[in-house]
């Protein structure tokens, strides 16, 4: 059996003999009435410009008999005359500048003809013929003569102008106004003439130029289907080659793709699979012929009932469809086959056929329910964090109760209490603080994941940051004796981050280096430049941790577990810390060793402001405490 499914028919002759016979033929003659058409087009555009140009004479004139009568007479009437008669001039000027622009101004053009007077009818065709040989040799002396027209008319509003003003001088001498209109009219009609003689001649070059258009298309064509005709069987003989060069780029896709190819008898019911179609419905990897329930059976029992309504209904529309299904292998695994085909007929077969491609979509369905399990899981994280800020609020109104009335016991020694109630009321107020502590913390987490924490980096001096945080945690730092040792650089550090969250950061380090130190222990602040980053150290000589400690040691709730039992705190401190840093592009990494203390090491982006000249005099390296 092969394995190409369908082969194609070689295109029927008798069609494409035709084309080549009629087509020329067809193609001068609708050649030949183009140009004709467009031959008519051109003679009524310029038989418009030439009414165009007789409106505009006439105008010319109006204007000339009005300015001379005013000139004789001063009566204003005359002058309005003259003025109204320039409008049609005017129009005909801006309808020549706005086709003269780059790109044409198509409705200024428009509007300027009609107020020259020219009938809507006949504007398209004048605008286009401007288009195509306004600015070509053939019209070139027609513009010139125009233009020259224009300027002619310009002077003429200039003797207006100046008779105007002059009117009633003792120097105004109306003879000499009069003789210069009639030198200006002179030269208006003899540009006239020259515009209407270039006109001619122009529509006389363009009737030729049509003419001889029409007889070299008719040559050329004619000589075109001589040499169509000659190299049919030619063309023919490489349509064929490309057809059979086709097929196999089409087969060599297929099989670089991955693709299997089926064809189902609509008639028979039977379907024809290539070696990689029956391959992806767990046959032999070779060609093979079977009934459609023969191939349903390979189909996993849940899908075989959709599958089989797509597919009658692609058959009984004829629309491509596309479908999915599984398949099970014969060792059980599932396959997610993916089914294109659509309804056609071919010269192999005398009824319709079902004819399509199949691929392999485990990879896809497998990776798509992936991302629904993430997407999924993470709309639970949000619940969650949204779920521990409300209770966190929730616990916040009673436990500021709880810690006021046990800060008042504590304050009032008049209340008659004993020494151990006074220390169960310092119990009190430490398991509150302590929760009170967990639960901003808790707040903390929620709006740093939920992404609610503002960052307004800006460049700040390290040191400051540093220092300022010291007497924060200073209660802390005496409670376990830790001599804290400032050997921070006295040239000021710029780092570019959030002043507040910096500082957040800080406080969080320095305090857990003060409670997880020995007694008497020592904790050293030391910092460094590089080219992209500013790094501090932050280290001390307290309990250390083991490596399996420090890989959980910035996760939520993750604590130390060595001597760490009886120090207050809720593991979320650390985390928060890297959420902040990394929100401000810096990090934060840990390294320690069992019994030998712990050095966490921040990099910080560096700070974009100069430096200034440091004179402080500190020295480098001291003991504050």
């Amino acid at each position: 059996m092969p394995d190409r499914l369908t082969d194609h028919p070689p295109a029927s002759t008798e069609p494409h003999l035709r084309l080549l016979v009629l087509g020329p033929p067809l193609l001068v003659l609708a050649l030949l009435c183009g140009l004709g058409v467009g031959s008519l087009h051109m003679m009524a555009a310029v038989r418009a410009y030439v009414t165009g140009e007789s409106l505009w004479s006439k105008a010319r004139s109006d204007a000339v008999m009005a300015l001379d009568a005013h000139v004789q007479s001063g009566d204003p009437q005359d002058l309005t005359r003259f003025e109204a008669a320039l409008q049609v001039n005017d129009g005909d000027r801006r309808a020549r500048e706005a086709m003269l622009r780059e790109p044409v101004d198509v409705a200024a053009a428009r509007a300027g003809f009609l107020a020259g007077g020219n009938r809507a009818s006949d504007i398209d065709g004048m605008i286009g013929l401007f288009r195509l040989f306004g600015q070509t040799w053939i019209f070139r002396d027609a513009l010139q003569a125009w233009v020259a027209g224009d300027a002619l008319l310009d002077e003429l509003r200039a003797v207006a102008a100046q008779h105007r003003a002059a009117h009633g001088h003792a120097t105004h001498a109306p003879a000499d106004t009069r003789t210069r209109i009639r030198d200006i009219n002179q030269r208006l009609l003899t540009q006239e003439k020259h515009f209407i003689d270039s006109l001619n001649e122009a529509a006389r070059t363009t009737e030729n130029i049509l003419q001889g258009c029409l007889l070299a298309a008719a040559l050329l064509m004619s000589g075109a289907y001589t040499w169509v005709a000659l190299r049919t069987l030619q063309r023919r003989q490489r349509d064929t080659q490309a057809m059979r060069q086709a097929r196999e780029r089409w087969d060599l896709a297929v099989l670089a793709s991955g693709l299997g190819r089926f064809d189902l008898d609509i008639e028979t019911q039977r379907y024809t699979l290539d070696a990689r179609a029956a391959e992806l419905h767990g046959l032999a990897p070779h060609g093979v012929s079977l009934g459609r329930e023969a191939l349903r059976q390979r189909i996993h029992p849940d899908d075989r009932d959709a599958t089989r309504k797509q597919l009658d209904d692609t058959i009984l529309h004829g629309h491509i469809a596309t479908l999915r299904y599984r398949v099970v292998q014969p060792d059980g695994r599932i396959r997610h086959v993916e089914n294109t085909g659509r309804v056609g007929h071919t010269h192999l077969h005398r009824g319709p056929h079902l004819m399509g491609v199949l691929r392999d979509v485990t990879d896809e369905v497998a990776q798509a329910q992936a991302e629904l399990q993430r997407d999924a899981a993470e709309r639970v994280a949000a619940s969650q964090r949204a779920f521990l800020s409300r209770l966190s609020h929730e616990l916040r109104t009673p436990l500021n109760a709880i810690l006021g009335f046990a800060q008042l016991l504590d304050l009032d020694r008049n209340s008659g209490m004993s020494a151990p109630q006074h220390q169960q009321v310092q119990w009190i107020l430490r398991a509150g603080q302590q929760l009170l502590a967990l639960v901003e913390d808790v707040l903390d987490l929620s709006k740093v994941e939920a992404g609610e924490v503002s960052m307004r980096p800006q460049t700040l001096v390290l040191q400051q940051i540093v220092r300022d945080c010291l007497p924060l945690v200073d209660a802390m730092r005496a409670e376990r004796h830790v001599h804290i040792v400032d050997a921070l650089p006295t040239t000021p550090l710029l780092v570019m981050a959030d002043p507040q969250r910096l500082q957040q950061v800080f406080i969080n380090l320095l305090s857990n280096g003060c409670k997880y130190n020995r007694d008497g222990g020592q904790l050293s602040m030391s910092a460094r430049e590089e080219p992209d980053a500013i790094v501090i150290d932050l280290c001390d000589t307290g309990l250390g941790m083991t490596e399996a400690e420090q890989a959980e040691l910035f996760q939520p709730f993750k604590r130390p577990t060595q001597g760490s039992a009886h120090i207050e705190g809720t593991g979320l401190g650390l985390y928060i810390v890297r959420q902040l840093l990394q929100r401000m592009h810096g990090s934060v990494a840990v390294h320690s060793e069992a019994g030998q203390g712990s050095c966490f090491t921040l990099r910080l982006p560096r700070g974009d402001a100069p430096r200034k000249a440091h004179t402080d005099t500190e020295p480098a390296s001291q003991a504050l405490v």
